[in-house]
């Protein structure tokens, strides 16, 4: 059976787009650890970040941070990226399997692979801009040792975890 035409183009699309879908996965990673401190160790199923996470997380700024407007303001940052990041793992598995629809379509065109690589990149783009804008706002609201105490937190809670 002959290769389509169209098939070294859409090779070439899928290998540039990987590795900026790379990039910005990896700062979201990133950013997420932050924000959620442990995650489940199922990495192919990227489950988003579980209750006991945040409830982690939420206890840990009312360790840290004296009852005020401040913790509460934090406690909610804490909840909008949780609630964010739920609503990204659902538009990506149904990105995801948008893109699996069209690949098993032997009649997909180029540019419907190009629509599916925009909507990830766009979906991608206002997410991690959201999730940025947040981290931005709980950093003005802790002092430099808030912010290492919390981050000491999170990294004794994934060592363990992990064993380390």
């Amino acid at each position: 059976m002959p290769i389509p035409p169209s098939a070294p183009a859409i090779a070439s699309t899928v290998r540039r787009s990987a590795w900026s879908a790379i990039a910005a996965l990896g700062l979201a990673a990133l950013l997420a650890t932050w924000t959620v401190g442990c995650r489940s160790d199922d990495a192919a199923s990227a489950t988003p970040a579980t209750p006991t996470s945040l409830e982690q997380l939420t206890a840990e700024i009312r360790r840290i941070v004296p009852a005020s407007e401040r913790q509460r303001r934090l406690v909610a940052i804490v909840e909008e990226i949780g609630l964010l990041e739920q609503q990204f793992q659902t538009a990506s598995a149904e990105l995801r399997h948008r893109w699996q629809a069209a690949n098993a379509d032997y009649a997909t065109s180029d540019a419907e692979f190009e629509q599916l690589i925009s909507d990830g990149r766009e979906q991608r783009r206002r997410y991690l801009s959201e999730v940025v804008a947040l981290r931005v706002e709980a950093a003005s609201l802790l002092s430099v040792e808030e912010w290492r105490r919390l981050a000491s937190s999170r990294d004794a809670a994934r060592d363990s975890i992990l064993g380390l």
